[in-house]
């Protein structure tokens, strides 16, 4: 997220520390230098969003294909020139930086509000100047670049950290981002993905020792000059005072004060204050409060890589160890399953659930004056409540699991405190005065299915990519269909047929136990869990016993709830 004011100083007011450099001439050196190392980037994928997402039609959400044809450019051109990508996504928000992750998205729900008065005024969409990102994008784009083949991780802290500790243990030939926090850290070369040209394939390097020999500090005073500065850790008010007279200093001793001259007289500050070689803890003689010490403490730790020191701080201290609040409500099998694919980015959610029990969902594309429609993260909490439930059950005759802790941005919250949302358990009903619907859900109104099984029956109604394997065939296999009535294509189905009348319908599974289907309705859908078969022969048909878990209204959420419980569990259930 970066240090306040430093990457417009650097690109405007320190000569030489922007530098223009060529992608493959750097790869070419690297090899040079350390032959059989394969030169590599560490990406900052939540930076590149921008720059990948080009799509015509945005406001509404833009093209999946066309989106996916531009992550197979950008890929190809470094793999062309011999450079491998390893992609970095933000996984949490750290509780330090929850403050400003609020006040980041308030910012964004003005810029939706622009967006819907010009579409309302001019009737078109605004241009490129309004953008505002589809909901989810940065977590369709990590499994959208693992289905290309490339590296891609999602963090378990601060993805600045993670990034710049990977590059810096990993020797990467640099850091392509957009973050001024990249200058800060004693890493890999900054590569602004901003200046970057995929047809020439070069960028802007920003210099880190042209910065330290500009403002006369050493490397290891980077870190304090950002949390005076202000950053994510340390709020920029916080330390206006020390700001204050730092220029009031600086001002003393010139005649005309230059532009940024901020910066230096804070970078003046901290040389004049550098502990002797040898001694640690410099912070403690600064003229600061208790707590303002303990503060910049804290944020210069951060800043910190494995293996590296700071004469401003006790390196040696230890760093508090991550406590999982979660861990009595799911085994360490459980929980070790869901990180480790969690930082392989093949799951959504779950790690973050299991773990500290804290969930976040950015902006969306919603009319605050459009009062007819609820707001998307209510009207999905009642599935949501229930994916809590098979997340943290709860044992018979124990204290139930504490409530997740929500932070979703929709239309008049304004996000002060989370909102607290209790597991529900599968059994329990669906509390119908809760959720913000004009009309309750009809479900007596029929049911109807189209067979999908092995045989090649028509399945014309289910997106291409969503069919199992031994599906791909018939109409359906030239291309994509639109969603509509249709069977759910995670189960293979043998003869049968629903019975409309009836909770028990009746059919013969020939895939995995426990998977999730999706009844869908002309005006309701509902979501049932498999819970037993005793049938083992594919023409024996058997009444299943299914549970209802709750009431959609877009086959979307249907899908995401399928995924998360039978591809992210899979390995750790049993079937």
């Amino acid at each position: 997220m970066g240090v306040k004011g430093l990457q417009g100083f650097v690109e405007n007011a320190v000569p030489g520390a922007c530098v223009q450099v060529d992608l493959r001439e750097m790869a070419e050196q690297h090899r040079r230098a350390k032959p059989g190392h394969v030169p590599t980037l560490a990406v900052d994928g939540m930076a590149c969003l921008r720059l990948w997402y080009s799509c015509q039609a945005w406001v509404h959400g833009g093209q999946w294909r066309e989106y996916l044809h531009l992550l197979e450019e950008f890929v190809a051109s470094f793999t062309a020139a011999g450079i491998r990508l390893v992609f970095f996504f933000d996984g949490v928000v750290d509780d330090d930086k929850r403050k400003e992750w609020v006040r980041r998205r308030l910012r964004v729900n003005k810029d939706v509000a622009r967006v819907f008065q010009h579409i309302k005024l001019h009737g078109q969409q605004p241009g490129r100047d309004l953008l505002c990102l589809p909901s989810g994008l940065a977590t369709f784009s990590t499994f959208a670049l693992k289905s290309l083949g490339q590296e891609t991780w999602s963090t378990t802290r601060e993805a600045d950290y993670e990034i710049a500790s990977y590059a810096l243990q990993n020797d990467c030939m640099g850091i392509l981002s957009q973050d001024s926090d990249f200058l800060i850290f004693d890493t890999a070369p900054y590569l602004s993905v901003s200046r970057l040209r995929l047809d020439r394939l070069c960028t802007m390097q920003l210099c880190r020792d042209t910065l330290c020999r500009t403002l006369g500090l050493h490397p290891g005073d980077l870190p304090l000059l950002a949390c005076v500065l202000g950053n994510d850790t340390v709020p920029e008010q916080r330390l206006q005072c020390l700001r204050s007279k730092c220029m009031a200093e600086y001002r003393s001793r010139l005649s005309q004060t230059p532009n940024h001259g901020k910066v230096f007289a804070v970078a003046e500050f901290i040389s004049s204050n550098r502990p002797s070689s040898g001694e640690a803890e410099g912070i403690v003689r600064l003229p600061l409060s208790d707590i303002d010490r303990v503060l910049l403490e804290e944020g210069v730790r951060k800043y910190l890589l494995p293996g590296q020191r700071s004469p401003w701080v006790n390196s040696d201290s230890p760093s508090p160890p991550l406590v999982c609040e979660m861990e009595r409500f799911s085994s360490a099998d459980i929980m070790q399953a869901a990180k480790e694919k969690h930082i392989r980015a093949e799951c959504f959610i779950v790690y973050n659930v299991l773990y500290d029990g804290v969930v976040e969902c950015s902006n969306t594309l919603e009319d605050e004056e459009e009062t007819d429609l609820p707001p998307q993260a209510l009207l999905y909490r009642p599935a949501r409540e229930r994916l809590y439930g098979l997340l943290l059950p709860t044992p018979a005759g124990s204290s139930p699991a504490p409530a997740v802790k929500e932070w979703f941005v929709f239309p008049g919250n304004q996000l002060k405190e989370p909102d607290l949302v209790s597991p529900v358990p599968l059994g329990q009903p669906v509390k119908w005065h809760t959720l913000p619907l004009r009309r309750k859900p009809r479900f007596e109104r029929p049911v109807v299915w189209r067979r999908c099984d092995r045989d090649g029956a028509p399945c014309d109604r289910i997106p291409r990519h969503l069919q199992p394997a031994g599906l791909r065939r018939g109409p359906a296999a030239a291309g994509y269909a639109p969603y509509g009535r249709g069977p759910p294509p995670h189960l293979h189905l043998t003869a049968g047929r629903s019975c409309a009348s009836s909770r028990s319908d009746v059919f013969t599974p020939v895939a995995n136990r426990r998977r999730i289907i999706q009844c869908v309705s002309r005006k309701s859908y509902q979501i049932y869990i498999y819970t037993g078969i005793k049938s083992s022969e594919c023409h024996q048909t058997e009444s299943l016993a299914w549970r209802q878990a709750g009431f959609l209204e877009e086959f979307a959420v249907c899908t995401c709830i399928n995924y998360i419980l039978c591809s992210i569990l899979s390995p750790v259930c049993s079937y």
